[in-house]
């Protein structure tokens, strides 16, 4: 390995000849310095221009969704689509889910008592008789005694959201059914009632679930 004197001297041998002939010099700096001027524009060009093609791509994609949304916003698409899904929510038959009966049935398995539970449709409604049905069948499936008469017009103050639980005399069952109705998110409301204002029977239940039409969700 040589010197640093060594490396001086050679030094002062190449400045002392650019010195005395610096044109080749200068020609040879300027064709490298132009070919890295060149090397580097030609590199972002490249950049810019991937860039400008990536931009001009998103932009498309952008105006052919408006185009699709008809000129709405995100937040008016998905408004629009809400809409639809409560308008189509509205037509189509009532039935208890499968989450919804899972989560029942852990609400009111085992059955606290042997109390009968009225469950009361309307014949009149078009998807009442099968929404009873679903829910009679997970009564009886765990093991409540229900009762399940069919009315042509049931009378009185119904829910609008198309079931309705009636309590007699603040009855432990129909408080069951309420919290198990709210667990599941099936839409209802409650109401309490006296059995002494109830038509003489065999055996009164102890809660009614009437099934009737609804007019809001």
């Amino acid at each position: 390995m040589g010197q640093p004197d060594d490396f001086v001297s050679k030094f002062l041998d190449q400045l002392a000849a650019i010195r005395a002939n610096p044109h080749p010099h200068f020609i040879f700096v300027a064709i490298v310095a132009g070919g890295i001027w060149w090397l580097l524009g030609w590199r972002y060009d490249g950049i810019i221009a991937n860039k400008d093609s990536t931009i001009l791509s998103l932009t498309t994609q952008r105006d052919e969704y408006k185009d699709k949304l008809g000129g709405a916003s995100p937040d008016q698409a998905k408004a629009r689509i809400d809409e639809l899904e409560k308008r189509l929510s509205q037509i189509e038959p009532r039935r208890v889910t499968k989450e919804q009966r899972t989560k029942l049935i852990a609400r009111l398995s085992p059955p606290s008592s042997n109390a009968l539970i009225e469950i009361v449709h309307d014949g009149a409604c078009t998807d009442c008789n099968q929404y009873a049905a679903d829910f009679s069948s997970i009564l009886s499936e765990i093991g409540w005694k229900t009762l399940t008469p069919m009315a042509l017009g049931i009378g009185g103050w119904k829910s609008p959201k198309g079931v309705t639980l009636v309590i007699y005399d603040n009855a432990p069952e129909g408080a069951l059914l309420e919290r198990a109705l709210e667990t599941a998110s099936i839409p209802f409301d409650a109401k309490h009632q006296s059995k002494a204002n109830q038509p003489a029977m065999t055996q009164l239940p102890n809660a009614s679930l009437l099934i009737t039409s609804r007019t809001v969700l």
